[in-house]
């Protein structure tokens, strides 16, 4: 009886684990962990409470949560390139809305959407495409994309308004390297 041959990955993985990092390391630092410095910013200028504040970020982890499944179906069923694009595309967006809006609802809606674009985007979705595409070295490759992204906790703001201005064009650019430059073919497959 012959073993089974192990299963083969893509070559030249390592570049698209270390540009996903780094897209972890942005959108986990302007999406979650920068929520936190936002909130006395935006409780002295809108004169909402933080209660208020923190309920959104509550709402969209909630969502995420939710949506968590249907993402991984999709991913199961047609890969991660076009999910996660669309996921970080569509926070960069709403990182863009956020620095504008003064109106509560508005706030709460964009943090249901950002509930959905999280789920499409953030580790359960990566590490779903990470899985799957390097069944033999995905432990290592996550642990790399891991680390990348607990550095997001280091982040430093100056004007919550500004942060989300610069914050919400890097999901966006992070978006066009994955389609153009570090998603191989294969991967679109997975």
């Amino acid at each position: 009886m012959t073993a089974s041959p192990a299963p083969s990955e893509p070559p030249g993985g390592w570049p698209l684990v270390v540009a996903l990092a780094l897209c972890q390391l942005v959108s986990w630092g302007s999406i979650y962990y920068g929520f936190a410095l936002f909130v006395a910013p935006m409780e002295a200028e809108l004169g909402w409470s933080r209660a208020t504040i923190n309920g959104a970020l509550s709402v969209g982890l909630v969502v995420s949560g939710l949506c968590a499944y249907g993402m991984g179906r999709w991913i199961d069923r047609r890969g991660g390139q076009i999910l996660m694009t669309a996921g970080s595309a569509g926070a960069g967006l709403l990182l863009l809305v956020w620095s504008a809006l003064d109106d509560v609802v508005v706030f709460y809606l964009v943090w249901i959407a950002m509930g959905v674009a999280m789920a499409a985007m953030l580790y359960q979705a990566l590490f779903a495409v990470l899985t799957r595409t390097y069944q033999v070295t995905y432990r290592a490759r996550i642990t790399v994309v891991t680390l990348f992204g607990g550095l997001a906790s280091a982040m430093k703001v100056l004007r919550w308004q500004m942060v989300h201005d610069i914050a919400a064009a890097l999901p966006a650019v992070a978006a066009r390297h994955q389609i153009e430059w570090y998603m191989p073919s294969t991967v679109s497959s997975v």
